[in-house]
């Protein structure tokens, strides 16, 4: 499969390059397929890179002929890394985006944070603003329904020891939940500190225990605690940005990274930390946001 479509690929940039006209690869590939999707779904549609972080790389298409644009213009530029068949053609979805962090052993989900986005990662990536993401309450309907998904997400998987990153997306229409992603490693920006102030166990730490337990010092589940934390973290227009006017209690964390804002709120109260959220996104966009 690989060397075939890399061997059609050189061939078509060979033509290119010595002015031979042929097909259009995009149409070689898979375009009956392709068709079939964009006329049994409904529009908006994303074209979203295989291996990719944070949302980048993702186009939103409202039209079919936008799709097939997009995808004349990947393979126009005659990289494998930018050709259309690293791409997949999903359907987008509104709605509420949530996380699941996980600590597994033996099979089994010993220890998980669940945690909601305050922006879709797709709208701060590609629209700008600062990115939040805070603890669902403990006894939600949601907390416990993204629970029992991820443990059979993972079981699936025959996912036996490790730490897992989790992604799914609550429809705004249906209120169905549909994944988006998941990776057997810590999430970024900052997730495996939120969870650590909030339920006391860190993914690095112990991921690196069950990688160094032995059978005369087997791993051991953390005690977990039921608070709350959330971070507001975005890019910045100075390069070692001063947070210290900020002094609210409930400030326990501050990324110390160059041209980054970033600090993590801690209560018992859930409430309190999504307050703190609201109120210093606001502020952190007036005072540094890029």
């Amino acid at each position: 499969y690989g060397l075939r479509y890399r061997d059609k690929l050189r061939m078509r940039h060979l033509a290119c390059e010595i002015g031979i006209p042929c097909p259009e690869f995009v149409g070689a590939f898979n375009s009956d397929e392709i068709s079939k999707y964009l006329e049994t779904t409904s529009a908006p549609w994303i074209v979203k890179p295989r291996t990719e972080v944070s949302a980048f790389g993702i186009r939103k298409c409202e039209t079919a002929e936008q799709v097939w644009q997009v995808l004349k213009d990947l393979d126009d530029r005659h990289t494998w890394r930018d050709h259309p068949s690293q791409f997949l053609i999903e359907r987008f979805i509104a709605g509420k985006v949530y996380h699941v962090d996980s600590v597994v052993n033996d099979g089994k989900v010993v220890a998980a944070g669940v945690s909601e986005y305050g922006t879709p990662p797709f709208t701060v990536t590609h629209q700008g603003g600062v990115f939040t993401t805070s603890i669902v309450p403990y006894k939600s309907k949601e907390r416990k329904q993204l629970e029992k998904l991820n443990k059979q997400l993972l079981h699936g998987f025959g996912y036996e020891k490790g730490v897992a990153h989790a992604e799914f997306l609550q429809s705004a229409e249906t209120g169905e939940f549909f994944l988006l992603e998941v990776a057997c490693r810590v999430g970024g920006a900052y997730i495996a500190n939120v969870l650590e102030q909030a339920s006391g166990f860190n993914l690095w730490r112990e991921w690196a225990k069950l990688e160094t337990a032995t059978k005369e010092k087997p791993y051991k589940a953390p005690k977990l605690r039921k608070d709350f934390a959330g971070i507001a973290l975005c890019l910045a227009n100075d390069d070692q940005p001063d947070t210290s006017h900020y002094i609210d209690e409930e400030i326990v964390y501050r990324v110390a990274k160059p041209k980054h804002v970033g600090l993590i709120f801690y209560s018992q109260k859930q409430e309190r930390v999504s307050e703190h959220l609201q109120i210093y996104s606001e502020k952190i966009t007036r005072d540094f946001l890029a």
